[in-house]
């Protein structure tokens, strides 16, 4: 919900919104490795997985079909377009969005989608389980 506040984002984000914060985030990611495009990264937490449910459109969280699900990058970007023309209501009757996650999806997502352009990464897989996990892993 930070992004969300500190840029005064509103129920769509337009174009402009969405410069600033992927500036932001870039900026933030400046220290970090640019990785093989064949390289993986293994998403955590209630924005991952309710990413995949979104995809398979879950009406009921399945631990199953989450747990491991992989993602291209260019899915997520069809999501994000695709929930970006879509209302705060809309949004919030999708099968697979989790309860208080219609708000704060876009940018979560357009995070998720810089930080994967600045590691130019290419797929990425979603875990139920938390970060030890896949620091493990």
């Amino acid at each position: 919900m930070i992004a969300k506040e500190k840029f005064q984002l509103t129920e769509r984000i337009l174009a402009a919104e969405a410069q600033t914060l992927q500036a932001y985030t870039k900026e933030l990611c400046k220290p970090l490795p640019i990785l093989s495009q064949d390289a993986t990264i293994l998403l955590t937490g209630g924005t991952a997985t309710t990413l995949a449910a979104l995809e398979q459109q879950l009406s009921n969280y399945e631990i199953n079909a989450i747990d491991g699900y992989p993602m291209q990058h260019s899915t997520i970007q069809a999501l994000y377009n695709q929930l970006n023309q879509m209302s705060l209501e809309q949004r919030t009757t999708l099968p697979g969005m989790e309860p208080g996650r219609a708000d704060i999806i876009l940018p979560a997502l357009l995070i998720l989608l810089t930080l994967l352009n600045v590691l130019n990464i290419h797929t990425v897989q979603i875990s139920v389980r938390g970060a030890r996990y896949g620091i493990l892993l």
